[in-house]
């Protein structure tokens, strides 16, 4: 499979899929397409369904595949930001927020990631089930704003506003951080909560949330 990203506000991935190849990604993906590739919608089973369901999302997706000869298919964002690239090696496995996934390739598998710190992950308002996807493969994820990397040293932590989370190595741990003080609880205007996430391990950030850009 050859891709490369294109544009530049509101980006592209642009995938050269050869004969058997395919590739899963959000319904409202796709921009353009040769007619030698076909589209299926496929329901991603129970857990897959219930995992979608809890963050408004539906428990279908798009997978496109290309029939007998090569063919091209474009997948564009519809918000400024970015398309981050993943290599999976085999059995690497990273944790992704729902709202992040934007394609990913046949060979890699998707299942369900529940934050072990439930009570907490309720109260503090970050979504306790999230994705886990496995390598061998390629994953793409979507990023408002732009995308910044750490990579965190044993016990090192970053305290992060929820909805810039993007996505974490799953060797890293996520538990909810209560904001102290209650004049910055009513006038701070950043919630009681921050999610932090430990080390080690690389974990992705974005520069801006989704109702925001709205």
């Amino acid at each position: 499979m050859y891709y490369q990203i294109i544009g530049e506000n509101c980006p592209a991935i642009l995938l050269e899929l050869d004969p058997g190849e395919g590739i899963y990604c959000e319904l409202d993906a796709m921009s353009w397409m040769d007619p030698t590739i076909k589209m299926q919608t496929r329901f991603g089973g129970f857990f897959r369904f219930l995992s979608r369901k809890l963050t408004g999302k539906t428990a279908f997706q798009n997978y496109y595949e290309a029939r007998n000869v090569p063919g091209e298919i474009a997948l564009s964002l519809s918000f400024p930001g970015e398309i981050k690239i993943i290599d999976l090696e085999e059995n690497e496995s990273v944790i992704v927020r729902n709202e992040s996934f934007f394609a990913c390739s046949r060979s890699v598998t998707a299942s369900v990631y529940i934050n072990q710190r439930l009570s907490s992950s309720i109260i503090g308002g970050e979504n306790f089930i999230m994705q886990r996807f496995t390598g061998p493969g390629v994953l793409f994820l979507k990023v408002a704003g732009s995308a910044i990397t750490y990579d965190l040293e044993y016990d090192e932590e970053k305290l992060v506003d929820t909805g810039h989370f993007v996505m974490m190595e799953e060797s890293c741990n996520m538990s909810v951080k209560m904001i102290q003080g209650a004049s910055n609880w009513i006038f701070g205007r950043e919630g009681l909560w921050n999610t932090g996430i430990k080390g080690p391990g690389r974990i992705m950030v974005q520069s801006a949330v989704y109702p925001k850009l709205r």
